[in-house]
């Protein structure tokens, strides 16, 4: 009866109501834990049964920014806004992605609107912090030693960043250090001083650094572009007069290259990444380097503290002469997959610890010699103790042949990057 509508009315109403701020905590509770997956099945459901609700849409688009899908959360916050231009939450949200983007400038105007409205709001908080992240300045240390039963080596770096200056450029500076020691008795001992320059604009950056390599007795140029096509494609190019990437062999031998690369990837979202890269190396001695490579990295599993995934790679190398003092096959062909499960140790918000174990299975074949298995395992360790500085360190163990001759290689890395 109409009067038994209107007395139930209400209470469906309140209930309605009442289901959405639940099924929405649920999502963000989901969301938190780092199960995006599943907090995105139920934002979706929530944003197609309540298409016109902006509470269900402000929590999907912090959801797709958390997810590396900014320019899907910017749409999404705009939509917001559009609904409720007072929404503190939906200004800080665009904010924090607009500045992933890359438009600084705008990140400060979508902040200083989320300020006005509330300058407590825990999202406001979070956006200032990835501003301040994004233009500060910031001091980066790098170690990396090498070692197989043909030579060993280790490479040590120094990095400094200015602030961003004027929204867009940045200073660099830093220098290397490159100790080695062959098989045959031979040493290589050399420093690598350089200064760069970065540009940053929305959906571009683009690198150009000047390095001086003593072995070479020349100084290189190396430039590269990065361009963010949407949330999902992005292209990149490449190129340096003196290529840093050089075998210990042809250091040794003073042999230098000069380098070309290109590539492409495309990323779903945390759970799905396909890519493909292209370089070309012309070295001193005449010969021509081709590398293409193809990576493919799918989520599996994933659960409040782990993640389960699969990382595959193919590789072709070819070369054009066959005499060189370095590792030059006329042709090369890798294949290989790789199981990584990663746990997190402890999780607080911005500070976290996560450790990763991999294993790698695939097989190489070589020009002029049998296919042979590879074999390797991998641990690595990544640390946030606080906001502003991250620290990783990795061992891998690979056992591979090189000319028909197996052989036990060993990688070790440390990195500290502090920011101010």
């Amino acid at each position: 009866t109409p009067q038994l509508k209107d007395a139930w009315s209400p209470r469906l109403a309140r209930e309605n109501i009442d289901h959405r701020i639940a099924a929405t905590a649920q999502a963000q509770a989901r969301a938190y834990a780092e199960q995006y997956a599943e907090a995105h099945r139920l934002l979706d459901a929530l944003v197609r049964s309540e298409p016109y609700d902006s509470g269900v849409h402000n929590a999907a688009a912090w959801l797709a920014e958390w997810r590396g899908l900014p320019r899907s959360a910017q749409q999404q916050f705009e939509y917001v806004l559009a609904v409720d231009p007072a929404n503190a939450d939906a200004h800080a949200g665009l904010a924090a992605a607009r500045t992933a983007t890359g438009d600084i400038a705008g990140a400060r105007n979508a902040l200083e609107h989320a300020e006005q409205v509330d300058p407590a709001h825990p999202g406001a908080v979070d956006a200032r912090l990835k501003y301040r992240l994004a233009t500060a300045a910031s001091v980066a240390a790098a170690a990396e030693h090498r070692q197989d039963f043909r030579a060993r080596q280790t490479l040590t770096g120094l990095r400094a960043a200015t602030p961003l200056v004027s929204d867009h450029w940045r200073l660099t500076a830093g220098i290397d250090w490159l100790e080695g020691r062959l098989d045959g008795g031979g040493q290589v001992s050399d420093r690598w001083p350089m200064v760069g320059l970065q540009w940053l604009a929305r959906d571009v950056s683009a690198q150009l650094a000047a390095q001086r390599y003593r072995y070479a007795d020349r100084t290189g140029v190396a430039a590269s572009v990065e361009w963010s096509v949407d949330d999902h494609w992005r292209v990149r190019a490449g190129a340096a007069s003196a290529a840093r990437d050089v075998p210990l062999q042809a250091i040794a031998a003073g042999i230098h290259a000069r380098q070309a690369s290109i590539g492409a990837s495309w990323r779903r979202d945390e759970g799905r990444l396909l890519s493909l890269d292209a370089r070309r190396q012309a070295f001193s001695d005449g010969n021509r380097r081709n590398e293409v490579s193809a990576a493919w990295s799918e989520r599996l599993r994933e659960w409040t503290d782990a993640r389960l995934s699969v990382n595959a790679l193919l590789h072709s190398m070819t070369n054009t002469i066959d005499a060189a003092p370095y590792f030059n096959p006329r042709r090369g062909l890798t294949g290989s997959a790789e199981l990584l499960y990663e746990h997190a140790g402890w999780r607080l918000l911005d500070r976290w610890l996560w450790h990763e174990l991999g294993v790698t299975v695939g097989a190489f074949d070589q020009s002029g010699f049998r296919t042979t298995s590879i074999g390797a395992l991998r641990y690595g360790l990544r640390w946030r103790p606080d906001t502003w500085t991250d620290i990783r360190l990795g061992y891998l163990l690979t056992r591979r042949a090189y000319d028909g001759e197996y052989g036990t290689y060993h990688q070790a890395t440390l990195s500290v990057l502090r920011r101010f």
